[in-house]
């Protein structure tokens, strides 16, 4: 079964992004939770309580390359699109709010690395 963890998303925004996926996807599931949990837990629990508070993470669980580029495509412009990243050892044992700290520094990194590429051309 493809799994997603998502964060910062309300139910009715969690179900638009089902919805979206589902018609690619025979067998997928979507989880969330509170900032305080930790995402093996969620995984384990099968939580399914969503919040719009926090940062928007996309987490893809057992998916493959081109399963999660088929999720990219199909994820849904009404939606603000969030940091999307794969499960890891690591960050099955961090708390979504920490997990969502962590990419938004990736993030900022990879940008700054990005503008530092340009000058040098």
């Amino acid at each position: 079964m493809l799994t997603l963890l998502i964060n910062g998303y309300s139910k009715e925004e969690s179900d638009e992004l089902f919805r979206a996926i589902q018609e690619n996807f025979e067998s997928v599931e979507i989880f969330g939770s509170s900032q305080n949990k930790v995402v093996k837990e969620i995984l384990e629990s099968k939580e399914k309580r969503f919040s719009p508070q926090g940062t928007q993470i996309c987490m893809f669980v057992e998916f493959e390359e081109e399963d999660i580029n088929s999720v990219l495509r199909l994820f849904p412009k009404s939606l603000k699109r969030p940091l999307f990243c794969a499960l890891t050892e690591s960050n099955s044992e961090w708390n979504l709010a920490y997990l969502g700290s962590h990419l938004i520094e990736e993030r900022r990194e990879m940008m700054e690395k990005m503008k530092e590429a340009q000058k040098t051309q």
